[in-house]
């Protein structure tokens, strides 16, 4: 009984987890490009190779940087962290 209770805390905690991650990974996609018109975001649009390297921030054959997915998700996390903490100061400040 108590493997069926703590199986569905865990999946839960890992469904929030997955949820947080991939709104991480859209706020990078919407911000980046934004920013800067070379880096690219995984998954990259059409046919072309990623080089793939361990920490995070890929290349294609021809030398584009792209972020790869965990690094987009604690980009975004970041930066989302940071407008929450931003817009608390500004409502303490009225």
């Amino acid at each position: 009984m108590a493997e069926f209770l703590v199986r569905f805390v865990f999946e839960i905690v890992l469904g929030i987890l997955e949820l947080v991650a991939r709104a991480g990974q859209l706020i990078t996609r919407i911000v980046v490009p934004l920013l800067s018109t070379r880096v690219l975001v995984e998954p990259v649009p059409g046919t072309l190779v990623v080089v793939q390297r361990w920490h995070g921030l890929h290349r294609l054959t021809d030398g584009t940087p792209v972020i790869g997915r965990p690094l987009a998700s604690m980009i975004g996390l970041t930066l989302l962290a940071c407008a929450a903490v931003a817009s608390l100061i500004v409502a303490r400040s009225f």
